[in-house]
């Protein structure tokens, strides 16, 4: 008897496949065909779409939540590194490096004469990210040695900066490596400026910074 895909599993097929033609080629460039074509659905009926789909803006929405939602994983595991501050910052500056490589430009995937749809929801989108981040500060600036009722506001005024500072390198459509090195820099002078950490200690996590994107340049 012929086993019945499990619609979870058959729906992330169709994001991860739709994530690559958005990135690769535009929302507006990609149609629903593309999408079944993609997925090894040639000669399906456009209902097979449908069935988990309500439009292409759906999907497109869901790719993007997808994307946070490998963001959120990856900076969580950071967040949870047992190691001394610099070593902690340095794995966090490299998880989201990571994450805009391969997301960052998903959000400006329809061009600059043709807008993303739906601006609110990658707005609100935002904000959820932005909270959850903020949350996942907290305990982290704990282990630095500040109280929860300190740590609290500074948590959520680093997450919102942090967040802001990536939203606009996002929205600004150029994802390449030069731009992702210069946000990151801004992101960490960010988070030490607010860490008021001593300027030794901010020299030293620039050079590991530095150090990084050195060797990542001469792997390409």
């Amino acid at each position: 008897m012929r086993r019945k895909k499990d619609p979870e599993i058959r729906r992330e097929v169709f994001i991860r496949a739709a994530q690559a033609l958005f990135l690769s080629r535009g929302y507006e460039s990609v149609s629903v065909r593309d999408v079944l074509d993609a997925v090894g659905e040639r000669s399906a009926s456009p209902s097979v779409f449908y069935y988990y789909f309500e439009s292409k803006d759906d999907l497109y929405q869901a790719c993007l939540q997808a994307a946070a939602a490998h963001y959120l994983a990856a900076m969580q595991d950071a967040f949870l590194e047992e190691a001394p501050l610099e070593q902690a910052l340095s794995s966090l500056a490299q998880a989201m490096e990571e994450s805009l490589a391969a997301y960052g430009s998903l959000l400006s995937a329809a061009g600059k004469e043709a807008p993303v749809p739906d601006r609110l929801v990658i707005l609100d989108l935002r904000d959820q990210v932005t909270q959850r981040i903020g949350e996942l500060w907290v305990p982290f600036l704990v282990r630095t040695g500040l109280t929860e009722k300190k740590a609290v506001p500074l948590s959520r005024f680093l997450a919102g900066g942090i967040g802001e500072l990536a939203y606009v390198f996002l929205l600004a459509g150029d994802s390449g490596e030069k731009a992702r090195h210069q946000v990151i820099h801004e992101i960490a002078e960010f988070t030490m400026r607010t860490l008021r950490l001593p300027e030794e200690e901010q020299q030293s996590l620039m050079a590991v910074l530095q150090g990084r994107e050195e060797r990542a340049d001469g792997d390409t």
